[in-house]
């Protein structure tokens, strides 16, 4: 479960892991946020760009405004959300580890974990 694909598609993400159940085997605590421009021109946002990584081999730059993006846990979704998300996780499967997946390219690798991991446990204290 990556919940953050199904964000910016505006899913409920919480109605999903129920829905899943025991499907839902592997959960990542990964965020997501709309960024201002989605209202006009949705969510597929199609202005990403190749960029050569070598003959023959691409990859995709991300946008400078993007419709969405990645943002560090507790950013995108309050702590009540995460709190929603822990606790259905833990109705299909109590032993469920939860991974903290970090793609904000606004914090260091060590900032975006340690905020998550801040978000993710007053999330859990909150249960």
């Amino acid at each position: 479960m990556d919940p953050s694909r199904l964000m910016w598609q505006g899913m409920d993400i919480i109605a999903a892991i129920k829905w899943l159940g025991p499907l839902v085997f592997h959960a990542a605590a990964k965020d997501a946020t709309l960024c201002p421009g989605a209202d006009i021109r949705g969510v597929l946002d199609t202005s990403f760009t190749r960029v050569p990584t070598g003959y023959g081999f691409w990859c995709n730059a991300w946008p400078e405004n993007p419709a969405w993006k990645f943002v560090a846990v507790g950013l995108g979704n309050d702590v009540p959300f995460w709190t929603g998300f822990l606790r259905a996780l833990a109705e299909s499967d109590p032993a469920m580890a939860v991974n903290i997946e970090h793609e904000d390219a606004a914090y260091s690798q060590t900032e975006g974990l340690a905020l998550a991991a801040k978000n993710l446990h007053s999330a859990a204290s909150a249960l």
